[in-house]
């Protein structure tokens, strides 16, 4: 199961992260959970989440292809 953040970038609209899991950089005794919680923690730092911004870690088989209702999630 392949894990997604969910989240509203400054302009308002909904933005996915999609992890690389298999990135290099990666320790290889990381667990995937582990992996996901630090890359979030960057992104929040490095502003790529916004700050005070929720966020919501999905499975991606949640995340439409089809972009037509994407604004209508909450």
């Amino acid at each position: 199961m392949t894990k997604v953040v969910v989240y509203i970038n400054d302009q308002g609209n909904l933005a996915v992260l999609y992890p690389a899991y298999n990135d290099r950089a990666r320790s290889g005794n990381e667990t995937d959970d582990a992996f996901l919680e630090r890359l979030i923690a960057r992104k929040q730092a490095d502003g790529g989440i916004p700050e005070g911004a929720s966020y919501r870690i999905m499975d991606n088989s949640e995340v439409l292809g089809d972009r037509t209702f994407r604004e209508a999630w909450e």
